[in-house]
This record gives structure tokens, C-alpha cells and sequence, in this order.
């Protein structure tokens, strides 16, 4: 048996049949950590299904079925979750559109936030490749990745006690990006940016200051004050989603209704009193999208952050980037 101790930095959301996340649920961290696991076995060569429509049973199966599981063949562990009462649900955040439009989108900030464990119990022996990759995928998202569901929407950022950090390689050129939908570890990127205020950011959303939270202050000052977080993803996405100029392929990178987005920010969690970090991650975009990405988040982000006429600035400081095979 092993124990990981995990702390959130963004909500942690896993969801239920009701499309809320009041409790954590096993099933969810299961899908993600299985997510992370079939996307590097696909950077080595080996075979991973999609689970919502696989062929794999106890007779034939690929090999993340031959660890998590499928049809007539049992998982090879079980993972048990342990809050202690120190996982709070959030009060909800109904976030507003861009610049000037008095509309709601379907957006909300909500989910878990605090400190967990997880137990993982193994049932039958893992090979050791299996266990190197398990690792690895858990390694992946503490560093640079999220863990749960709507990663793509500012949650899942955690941080896991007791991991070796990633040796990463130095090589000269990404690998070309995937011509199919399955995420391939080798095919994605990892940045980290720090947005650094030149007032401490609680004075910034006393003053009410940030776009779109004008009736939710309390709401706000409480994600920042005792959560450690400000809900800024959707912010983010306002920004880097206009580099991409054909809408098809627009829709095709950020996702659309019953599409899911293919790149991945988090909300910015706290550094300093003035100072927050963001993650972006994601896969099959070209090189000349990921730099024209890395340059909207510096050029326009502050600009998306603010409402009108504010006096405050920030600057954009980058970290990394991380492409897939340099964690390989």
C-alpha cells in the first residue's frame, strides 16, 4: 500500500450525475490518472483505448485495460480517498462574458478545495513498467498538468507530497504535433507564466477591480483569502482563444458544445501577496500556434483581466516552456 498526501491549488472537481462536485469522488481521480497514463503509453508505442468506446476485454485488451481495467478484467489496484474534513466545497462564481456584454455564459467556479490523501492498494502485481508510468503520470500533474475534470476550465492544479521532481531532457526540436484526436504525451506543451501585480491583489478586488465581479466581491475574497486562488481561467482562455483566426480550427483547439477543448489553463494560484501562476498545457496545436499562444498571454492578458480604466498593471513573466518528450 502506498499513501500520497495532496493539496489543492485550484478547485478539484470530480462531479457527479448532477453535474456538481460537493464530495470527492474516487471514480473521477481514477479517469484522470488513466487519462495521464494512456497518454504516455501512447508516447512509447504502446496501445491505449478510449475507454467510452472500446472493444478491450479479459481475453484482449490494450495495455492501460491490462492496469485500470475493462470488461471481464479487474483493475489491478484500488484507490481509496481520505479527507479528514479538510476538503470544503466552494461557494459557487457565476462568471460573466468579455467586454461589455451583459449576457451569462454556462461558466461557473466551483468544486473542492483543501487537503486529501489517496491510498493506493494493489490488488494483483503491477509490472514494472506499469508502475514507471503510474509515477510518472503523477509526477506530470503535480508539476506542470491538473488532475480531475474541467482542467480546461481552471481547475485540478494540486500538489503532491513527496515526488521526485521530473529530470527533463534537453533536446533542440518539439516533435511534430499529432494528425489524430488521442492525446500522445510527445505532442504536448507545458507552460507556467507568473503574473506579478504592482499592488497586492487583495487591494485589487476590495477595489472590485477585475472584469466581470462586480456583485461577487465576497465571493472573490474569499477564493483569494482563504483558498489561496484567484478565478481568472476563464480570463485566460478570453485571451489566447482569439490567436487562433479560422474559427473551424478555433473550435477544433478550445473546444465547442459536445467537443472538448485540446488546451488546458488553470486559474492563478498564489505565489506572494502580488504575485499569482498559471498553467497552460495542451496538445495537437502546430509550433506557430503554441508561440502565437505564448505571445497573447503576454501582450494582451492584462488588458482581459482589468475592467475599464483601471490603474493597476501587471506583468507576465514566463517559466519553462515543457514539451511532452522531455519528460518522456
Amino acid at each position: 500500500m502506498i499513501e500520497v498526501k495532496l493539496r489543492t491549488l485550484t478547485p478539484l472537481w470530480t462531479g457527479n450525475v448532477d453535474r456538481k462536485s460537493l464530495s470527492l469522488r474516487e471514480v473521477g481521480i481514477i479517469g484522470s490518472l488513466r487519462w495521464w497514463y494512456e497518454t504516455l503509453l501512447r508516447a512509447y508505442g504502446k496501445d491505449a483505448c478510449d475507454p467510452t468506446d472500446s472493444l478491450c476485454n479479459a481475453e484482449k485488451h490494450c495495455n492501460a485495460c491490462e492496469l485500470f481495467g475493462c470488461t471481464g478484467w479487474s483493475r489491478k489496484f484500488r484507490l481509496e480517498i481520505f479527507s479528514d474534513a479538510k476538503l470544503k466545497s466552494l461557494q459557487q462564481l457565476r462568471m460573466r462574458t468579455m467586454r461589455g456584454q451583459r449576457r451569462f455564459l454556462n461558466l461557473y467556479v466551483s468544486g473542492l478545495s483543501g487537503e486529501f490523501s489517496i491510498k493506493i492498494i494493489t490488488l494483483r502485481t503491477m509490472k514494472i513498467n506499469e508502475e514507471t508510468c503510474f509515477w510518472r503520470a503523477l509526477q506530470i500533474i503535480n508539476e506542470y498538468a491538473a488532475l480531475g475534470a474541467k482542467t480546461a476550465q481552471g481547475n485540478g492544479v494540486v500538489q503532491i507530497e513527496g515526488l521526485e521532481p521530473i529530470k527533463t531532457k534537453e533536446l533542440p526540436l518539439r516533435s511534430k504535433f499529432a494528425k489524430n484526436n488521442a492525446s500522445v504525451l510527445s505532442d504536448f506543451f507545458f507552460f507556467k507564466f507568473q503574473l506579478i501585480f504592482d499592488k497586492p491583489i487583495q487591494e485589487i478586488i476590495n477595489g472590485q477591480s477585475f472584469w466581470g465581479m462586480e456583485g461577487t466581491t465576497n465571493i472573490w475574497r474569499d477564493y483569494w483569502e482563504r483558498h489561496n486562488f484567484l478565478p481568472i481561467a476563464f480570463h485566460v482562455r478570453d485571451a489566447i482563444r482569439s490567436t487562433i483566426a479560422d474559427r473551424y480550427r478555433r473550435h477544433e483547439i478550445f473546444g465547442e458544445r459536445e467537443r472538448g477543448s485540446k488546451v488546458f489553463v488553470s486559474h492563478g494560484y498564489k505565489i506572494d501577496a502580488s504575485t499569482v501562476e498559471i498553467r497552460i498545457f495542451g496538445y495537437s496545436l502546430k509550433d506557430y500556434e503554441i508561440n502565437s499562444l505564448r505571445g497573447a498571454l503576454k501582450q494582451k492578458l492584462p488588458a482581459y483581466l482589468f475592467d475599464y480604466n483601471i490603474p493597476f498593471k501587471v506583468s507576465v513573466k514566463e517559466i519553462g516552456p515543457k514539451f511532452g518528450w522531455q519528460l518522456l
